[in-house]
């Protein structure tokens, strides 16, 4: 076969070097070195390839493929063509744009150039065969030659995450009315978060006044005409704290520290100025007086294996020679935890039973405890028999903690390793860390309680603990903890007011600090109340991802996320 126009064009050296100069500028020079010659590199060589493109499939309409490229590529970058990129990108499943710059017309001059080139080919006394090899050749050109043409106006997503608080004097819906009368801001949503905790079956006090808002500002920014915004606003006394979370655009090139401080400022002169919100300190930029750090247990200090990985012994002993008090803040109860902390050697008392019991480790002193009332107890034991659930009273305040319970169902195969793992921990220890008895019922009286739980199916968990918040309200404090694919719920009830976050404040109170000298490391939803009240709140990255939306992540409990937030909070200061 004769070499045909196709083959002289779309292999000749120039083509192949524009369609290179193509592909390579839109995918990595952008990226890598954007300055005004990568911003105009594409232009130049889609303007030269492209209508080399057309014109050696349709040979006889080469002055018309020309001129019309040159209409097109005017309006394209005109607004006009606003309208038709808006409404494709409401049908298709992917978005288009370009950045309206009349600078960028300069590139036409490249398209005589190309039309001279393309009649310079074809007169061209070029002749041969047409190899296997040639084809494929061939082939390959003509679909990176369509990729190319349509890569270059996708857009791509951009999310830029902030660390931007401010307040806003008022209410919600004076907040929501406002935003709604401001020109360039529309589709607010304002949404209750509160309910994020109940789709995911934990039973956990929440906050009523949080609430996710989410807009978009009408406004050119790189590749888009809208940017979505999202921020978290929480109720704070008489006002309103909007913590800005991220703002969403669409842009060829990834985002810079620059890009940052341009979306920092046209976020404040289109809401934060019109709405008249006020800067809020940010809470990291006061961890210079961080003297106190509390630190979960279960998937936070420790990692998957059940250790302290040997980064955070380093960052935990460097945190302390530096006089800050560190201490583990966990639903474990007191015996189960001090291993962890004699390894660790925390200089502050442990939190323990999710805040109920605050005690040393090495020297068994105890600095504040809550139990339940010894009737209380009674009650909630005749609850749980009704249900046929495995109870177990955490007893012994004063000294290393003692657990009894009375029996455990054979199906119960959660309880059944706890108790197992519990002997193997404490070994010699063993039988007096954990007593079976006959009756619970007999020993209410001789042993102060701090927590009694129960644990069985999920179902069945889930009544009795709606049947325990009817019988026992505002006496004791009900939390539970759901494994779905477990069929497994354990119930821990604990003395009225108990939280790690109240034992937090406790311990900072006793120590002379307040809220702003504490810095607190969590991964689960029994830690927020303690994320709320510290200074400096930090959630491993293996938390949820609503967790860590609503506060600054680290990384996973497997990746020395406790050392790797010590480090930016407390050991770079």
């Amino acid at each position: 076969m004769e070499i045909g126009r196709s083959n002289k064009i779309l292999l000749s050296p120039a083509f192949l070097c524009g369609l290179f100069l193509l592909v390579i500028n839109d995918f990595y020079l952008k990226a890598n070195f954007h300055n005004a010659l990568t911003g105009k590199l594409s232009d130049f060589a889609g303007l030269f390839v492209f209508p080399l493109f057309f014109a050696s499939i349709f040979p006889k309409r080469n002055l018309g493929i020309y001129a019309s490229t040159v209409i097109a590529f005017i309006f394209w970058k005109s607004s006009l063509s606003q309208g038709l990129i808006d409404l494709f990108n409401q049908l298709a499943p992917f978005r288009i744009g370009r950045t309206v710059d009349f600078t960028d017309l300069i590139a036409l001059f490249i398209t005589p150039v190309s039309y001279f080139y393309i009649l310079k080919r074809s007169d061209s006394d070029e002749r041969g065969k047409t190899g296997v090899i040639r084809k494929l050749a061939l082939t390959s050109v003509i679909f990176a030659s369509v990729f190319a043409f349509t890569a270059t106006s996708y857009e791509e997503d951009r999310t830029v995450h902030f660390e931007k608080k401010y307040a806003f004097t008022g209410g919600s819906e004076r907040l929501i009315a406002q935003m709604r009368r401001l020109d360039k801001i529309r589709k607010v949503q304002f949404r209750r978060e509160s309910e994020v905790y109940t789709n995911l079956g934990v039973n956990i006090p929440t906050d009523p006044e949080v609430y996710d808002l989410d807009f978009e500002i009408r406004e050119k920014f790189c590749d888009s005409y809208d940017l979505e915004v999202s921020l978290d606003v929480v109720k704070r006394g008489g006002e309103l704290e909007l913590d800005l979370g991220f703002i969403r655009f669409w842009c060829k090139t990834p985002p810079t520290e620059q890009t940052k401080e341009q979306l920092i400022q046209l976020f404040e002169k289109e809401v934060a100025e019109k709405l008249q919100l006020r800067p809020l300190e940010k809470r990291r930029q006061m961890n210079r007086q961080i003297k106190l750090l509390a630190l979960d247990l279960d998937g936070t200090l420790l990692n998957s294996h059940g250790k302290i990985t040997p980064e955070s012994k380093i960052a935990i002993r460097k945190a302390e020679e530096r006089g800050v008090l560190v201490t583990i803040a966990t639903g474990r109860r007191f015996r189960d935890a001090r291993p962890v902390a004699l390894e660790a050697e925390f200089n502050a008392p442990l939190i323990t039973h999710n805040g109920a019991l605050l005690k040393f480790a090495q020297t068994l002193e105890t600095v504040a405890f809550s139990t339940i009332h010894s009737e209380n107890v009674a009650q909630i034991l005749r609850v749980g028999n009704e249900f046929g659930a495995d109870a177990m009273l955490s007893c012994d305040p004063h000294g290393k903690g003692v657990l009894f319970y009375d029996r455990i169902s054979e199906e119960n195969l959660p309880l059944q390793n706890y108790i197992n793992w519990s002997k193997t921990l404490h070994g010699d220890d063993a039988d007096a860390s954990v007593h079976h008895v006959d009756d619970l019922f007999a020993i209410i009286e001789y042993n102060e309680t701090v927590h009694v739980s129960f644990s069985g199916g999920c179902s069945t968990m889930a009544t009795l603990q709606k049947v325990l918040i009817e019988e026992l309200t505002d006496t004791v404090n009900i939390l539970a903890t759901v494994y779905p694919h477990l069929d497994f719920t354990l119930l821990d009830i604990l003395p009225h007011g108990a939280s790690k976050g109240h034992a937090v404040e406790t311990l900072a109170a006793s120590s002379g600090l307040s809220a702003e000298n504490v810095m607190v490391i969590g991964d689960n939803y029994n830690d927020l109340e303690m994320l709320e009240f510290a200074g400096t709140p930090i959630v491993m990255g293996n938390a949820s991802e609503d967790l860590r939306k609503r506060f600054e992540s680290t990384a996973t409990n497997n990746e020395s996320g406790v050392a790797a937030a010590i480090e930016r909070h407390i050991l770079s200061r």
